[in-house]
């Protein structure tokens, strides 16, 4: 299409095409047409373009798509509340900068069964990747039975098994996209549907023996049911529940990290005493101490707002407790902190959860600290918001 012809004018072909033009600029216009040829090419291409629209194959949106913007039509599975569960997490940029990214969490799983709840993303050493955005339970089992080892996390075995696992995805709620090399195009399922990837081995057959009614008084077992493999295979199954266990205990501690020591040499500051003053005089009138958690390496408070999250005041005096812990430890330091507001509806005022953190300026870039740090964050932040909530929830009762 020719750029001689200008904007007004292919409005004017788009609206004759949807039979907008009065009658008599209509006239006019496909007279034009059936006179000037760009005229008449830029027209056949304009009426061409509802029919190749339609020819467009269906696209199904993303999995990891946020269903708050699709709209999920599907009913909600809780009950009915007052306020709403969502708790919107804002970072204090303006603040301080949090000392982690916020990227979608990704899980890589060997052997055995994961819940993943809200968005993740879970890898598996066969190039099998699946993305959720819901509820659903992954779990790999290996192509041969359960792996029976001493040492359930020897490394050797533990990818022998994980080689070839079979992938069954079972999805509760939401989708999970399934992306394989033995398939081409990825594998969108939903709620209610599980799909496998792999096929699974042959089912193992345990033979049992049925008690007659009565009990087993003056019962009498024939030799050949004492030499039954029914102990071995309990005891594979046992073997196997212990190995995934293990599993799980090493998934938890690369989610929730793994407890912090407190180092020698901490400012005096950065302890409960000094950090419980510090707090006080820097952020005292916009918000109130409502506990400090100092079992491990750093002190971690949860704070109720006095103001909204948004009022500047908060703000200003975040960067004075900054300041101020700076100067009192000698030097920088580096500082965490996450809110989380609350309301019971739209139209209500929300109430602010407050959960910081201030530690030395080099351990802020451990990566095992600020894993443990996150889990601790995330924790402090569910538990305070969640009472806060069954409080207002019982007020607006009243």
């Amino acid at each position: 299409m020719s750029s001689s012809l200008s904007p007004a004018l292919l409005e004017d072909l788009s609206r004759l095409l949807a039979g907008e033009l009065p009658p008599e600029q209509a006239d006019a216009l496909e007279a034009r047409i059936a006179t000037e040829p760009e005229l008449a090419r830029a027209w056949e291409a304009m009426k061409g373009l509802p029919d190749a629209l339609a020819a467009l194959p269906p696209i199904r949106p993303p999995a990891a798509l946020n269903r708050a913007v699709l709209g999920d039509p599907s009913p909600a599975r809780r009950p009915p509340r007052r306020w709403p569960a969502a708790v919107v997490a804002l970072a204090a940029a303006t603040l301080l900068a949090l000392l982690w990214p916020r990227p979608q969490p990704q899980l890589k799983l060997l052997i055995g069964s994961q819940l993943i709840e809200g968005r993740a993303q879970v890898l598996t050493i066969d190039a099998v990747s699946i993305d959720v955005d819901g509820r659903a339970l992954v779990t790999l089992t290996p192509p041969d039975g359960p792996p029976v080892q001493e040492n359930p996390m020897a490394l050797r075995e533990l990818l022998a098994a994980a080689a070839g696992a079979v992938v069954t995805v079972a999805v509760y709620e939401g989708t999970a996209l399934i992306q394989s090399p033995d398939s081409a195009e990825p594998v969108l399922i939903e709620a209610g549907q599980t799909h496998t990837v792999g096929e699974p081995g042959p089912t193992r057959v345990v033979r049992r023996v049925a008690r007659p009614a009565g009990g087993d008084v003056g019962m009498e077992l024939h030799p050949s049911l004492l030499a039954s493999d029914a102990p071995e295979d309990m005891e594979a199954e046992l073997e196997k529940l212990r190995f995934e266990n293990a599993l799980l205990r090493g998934q938890v501690r690369v989610t929730q990290g793994e407890p912090q020591d407190w180092p020698e040499a901490v400012p005096a500051a950065l302890r409960a005493s000094g950090l419980e003053e510090a707090l006080g005089a820097t952020v005292g009138e916009v918000a109130e101490l409502v506990e400090m958690d100092c079992s491990e390496y750093p002190c971690v408070a949860v704070l109720n707002a006095l103001v909204p999250p948004q009022d500047p005041a908060l703000q200003d005096a975040f960067k004075a407790l900054e300041t101020r812990l700076s100067e009192e430890a000698g030097g920088d330091i580096g500082m965490m902190v996450a809110i989380a507001e609350s309301r019971t509806d739209a139209d209500t005022e929300g109430v602010g959860v407050i959960v910081m953190a201030a530690m030395d300026e080099g351990a802020s870039e451990d990566p095992d600290l600020n894993t443990r740090l996150r889990h601790r964050t995330d924790e402090a932040l569910r538990a305070q918001t969640d009472a806060m909530m069954a409080e207002q929830e019982v007020a607006a009762d009243n």
